[in-house]
């Protein structure tokens, strides 16, 4: 209800792996959506990356082909060129630092633009009636209990009172917050943790 779109990861060097059929499995359950990104292509063979990753492309589409996902765009990306051997190499810290800038990552603006470009705005209204699908909780002594989850529908404020319905209870929010800091409201799409008396 949430996942406005999801990004494929795979290993341009080893291609389609069983965890990415499990993870496309996942992506269409969940959204609508998906834009892969073929990762590591700095150790495709220089000589004819282009080649290389114009045939990790087309299987990834030709896998792609009897899905809802079959137009999704395919960008080829290193996040770490070099991988975590230029970081590991070096011992001095200064020295990793430099390597790291150097050796950033490939096309990683080319992901983002192509992110930007295909990623809809979402679609939330804060009307209706507020569902909160709760992952975990637990107790702080002296201050409530912590439900962290989220938010499905509608809204919820500080203050507001949200019934229990399977215990047939009734809790007050007293704080809420969202990735570390307190927020006043949050709606439907919004992670949280949220404390009741």
């Amino acid at each position: 209800q949430i996942i406005d779109l999801v990004l494929l990861v795979i290993d341009a060097v080893k291609g389609w792996q069983a965890q990415t059929t499990e993870c496309l499995v996942l992506a269409e359950l969940c959204s609508p959506h998906l834009l892969v990104a073929l990762n590591k292509i700095d150790q495709l063979d220089e000589t004819n990356r282009a080649q290389a990753l114009q045939q990790a492309t087309a299987k990834v589409q030709k896998r792609l082909a009897q899905t809802r996902f079959r137009n999704a765009p395919v960008v080829g990306v290193a996040a770490c060129v070099g991988g975590e051997k230029v970081a590991a190499e070096s011992g001095d810290q200064d020295v990793r630092k430099q390597q790291q800038q150097q050796h950033e990552s490939l096309n990683m603006n080319v992901l983002i633009e192509t992110l930007q470009a295909k990623l809809p705005v979402p679609d939330r209204t804060p009307t209706g009636v507020f569902y909160f699908a709760i992952d975990h909780c637990f107790p702080i002594r002296g201050r409530g209990t912590v439900l962290t989850g989220t938010c499905l529908s509608g809204s919820l404020n500080v203050n507001d009172v949200i019934e229990f319905p399977e215990l047939s209870q009734d809790r007050k929010v007293k704080s809420i917050q969202m990735f570390k800091r307190s927020v006043e409201h949050i709606a439907q799409g919004d992670r949280a943790g949220v404390c009741v008396s």
